[in-house]
C-alpha cells in the first residue's frame, strides 16, 4: 500500500500545482485567506511526498500532516461560521501576533524600534492598532478565540464534519502532537529497534492518508469557492483528475 500511497501523492501535487501557483479569482478577504493556506497545504504535502521516500521518517509524515490538518480544520470553521467575517478575523488577528513579538523583543533586552525595518514592522502603527482591537481579541489565545479540539467539536456537532471522520482527524492530530511534545510512550518506541520499525510504519500510513484526505478536501473547497466568485466551471481539468484521486484513495483505504 505504501508504494500506491506515493503514487497518488505525486498525481496529487501533479494535479494541485497549479492552483497553488494560481492567484485568487475574486478579492475578498476569504479567498486571499484560502489561497495563503492551499499553499501551505501544498507546500507540505510536497515535503511530506519528500520525507515518504525515506524507509523511517513516519514520525516527521504525520507531524506535518497534523499542521495541515488545523489548517483544513481552520478553514471549515471559516465556511460554517461566516467565511468573509472569519476570514477578517483571521487576518486582524496578526495585529496581536506582532504586538507579543514586539513584546517578545523587550523581553530579551531589544528596542523594537531598531529593528523595525528589518522586520518590516511600524512599530508605533503596529501598537495603534493593537490598542484599538476589543479586550476580548487581545485576550484570545488563537485567532478563532476556539482551540484545535474546540473548532473540530462544533463542526461535528454541526454535521459539518462526519462522524465516522471526526475520530480519524483527532486520533492523527493527537498522535502527530505526542511526536511533537515530550512523550514516554513514543520515546519508549524509539529504544527497540522492532517497536521503531513497527511505529514508523504506522505513524506513515496513517500521515499520508490523513494528509491527502485534507489536501483533496481543500483543493475542492478552493475550486467550489473560486467557481462561486466568479459564476463560471473554471478549473474543470483539476477538477477531474481530483475526482479520480479521490475515488482511487477511497478504494485503497
Amino acid at each position: 500500500m505504501d508504494k500506491q500511497l506515493k503514487v497518488i501523492i505525486e498525481r496529487t501535487l501533479v494535479a494541485t500545482q497549479p492552483l497553488a501557483e494560481a492567484a485568487t479569482v475574486a478579492d475578498t478577504k476569504f479567498l486571499t485567506v484560502l489561497l495563503g493556506v492551499y499553499r501551505i497545504s501544498f507546500t507540505t504535502l510536497r515535503d511530506i511526498d519528500h520525507l515518504a521516500s525515506s524507509g523511517d521518517a513516519g514520525a516527521s509524515i504525520l507531524d506535518l500532516t497534523r499542521k495541515l490538518i488545523e489548517h483544513g480544520i481552520s478553514i471549515e470553521y471559516m465556511l460554517w461560521k461566516d467565511k468573509e467575517e472569519m476570514a477578517e478575523r483571521f487576518q486582524n488577528y496578526l495585529t496581536v501576533q506582532i504586538h507579543e513579538e514586539l513584546e517578545l523583543l523587550k523581553t530579551i533586552g531589544q528596542d523594537p524600534t531598531t529593528v523595525s525595518a528589518e522586520l518590516e514592522i511600524g512599530v508605533e502603527d503596529a501598537e495603534k492598532e493593537y490598542e484599538a482591537l476589543d479586550a476580548d481579541t487581545k485576550k484570545d489565545k488563537t485567532w478563532a478565540g476556539r482551540n484545535f479540539e474546540g473548532m473540530l467539536e462544533d463542526l461535528k456537532k454541526a454535521g459539518v464534519i462526519k462522524g465516522a471522520d471526526s475520530p480519524r482527524l483527532l486520533s492523527a492530530y493527537v498522535w502527530g502532537c505526542r511526536l511533537n511534545h515530550p512523550n514516554p510512550f513514543v520515546v519508549h518506541g524509539y529504544l527497540d529497534k522492532g517497536q521503531y520499525d513497527v511505529a514508523s510504519n504506522f505513524y506513515s500510513r496513517l500521515g499520508i492518508v490523513m494528509a491527502l484526505a485534507v489536501h483533496l478536501r481543500l483543493t475542492t473547497r478552493f475550486i467550489d469557492e473560486s467557481r462561486s466568485a466568479v459564476g463560471s466551471g473554471i478549473y474543470p481539468e483539476v477538477a477531474l483528475a481530483i475526482s479520480a484521486i479521490q475515488t482511487d484513495l477511497n478504494n485503497l483505504t
